[in-house]
């Protein structure tokens, strides 16, 4: 019995061994495998790295953007003010103008009125 027993074992280990194939590399296959994981979680990291540095400089170019829009409706809205108190004083001096050359229309007027007055006297 004991023979039984120990070729009953050895037939297990022998079919162990064709399911389970040759053993003697799986060190050397854990080892690349390590090693793969490293290089693997190196690029991660690394990708990493670089999306934070793009987001920062994305935010850094947001920010700028923001920044010189705002310089730029503030510069606008200033020359936007000089343009409107600009026309508004040319407004007032067409008015002016406006009046003044109806004065002279009516001195114009009365002058003519005059000469005509004038000429009918002389003839």
């Amino acid at each position: 019995m004991p023979q039984d027993l120990l070729n009953k074992i050895i037939l297990d280990l022998q079919q162990l061994l064709q399911q389970v194939g040759d053993v003697s590399n799986i060190a050397e296959q854990l080892s690349r495998g390590k090693a793969d994981l490293a290089d693997m979680n190196q690029r991660r990291d690394h990708a990493r790295a670089e999306m934070s540095e793009a987001q920062n400089l994305l935010s850094k170019a947001q920010a700028d953007a923001q920044r010189q829009f705002e310089q730029d409706m503030f510069n606008k809205q200033g020359a936007l003010r000089d343009l409107t108190a600009r026309v508004a004083a040319l407004e007032v001096r067409a008015k002016e103008l406006g009046t003044e050359v109806g004065e002279k229309q009516n001195q114009l007027s009365a002058i003519s009125v005059s000469m005509a007055d004038a000429r009918r006297r002389l003839m």
